[in-house]
């Protein structure tokens, strides 16, 4: 990385995929553009906080969408964001699990502080 703020921005971009229901929400969307009733369905998450999700993804420039009528789709603004997903998948596949308990416990007391 070529800076603190590339490092900063990175570090941003992370944080706005790291979380349970934008994953599902990424994962659903694997299978093309989809509405928020949709994503709510496909992810077991009510519809507003589906939205909640969307807008904070869409801020952080990780979706895009588009208007149909009185439904607006939404789909990942590009081919490198199930990359990173699947960069990480395969992390997990070489042991690198091992370190989540670690981290949930960290993150724990963070909070607890």
């Amino acid at each position: 990385m070529a800076d603190g703020r590339q490092r900063e921005q990175v570090a941003d971009l992370l944080r706005a995929v790291g979380q349970e229901t934008r994953l599902a929400i990424l994962e659903a969307l694997r299978h093309g553009e989809s509405c928020v009733s949709d994503l709510g369905r496909l992810t077991g998450h009510g519809q507003s906080n589906i939205s909640k999700h969307l807008a904070f993804l869409r801020r952080a420039g990780v979706l895009a969408a588009s208007r149909r009528g009185l439904h607006v789709f939404y789909r990942v603004a590009g081919p490198e964001v199930f990359a990173l997903l699947d960069a990480a998948q395969a992390l997990l596949a070489r042991g690198v699990a091992g370190v989540t308990l670690p981290l949930r416990q960290e993150r724990q007391s963070a909070v607890g502080r």
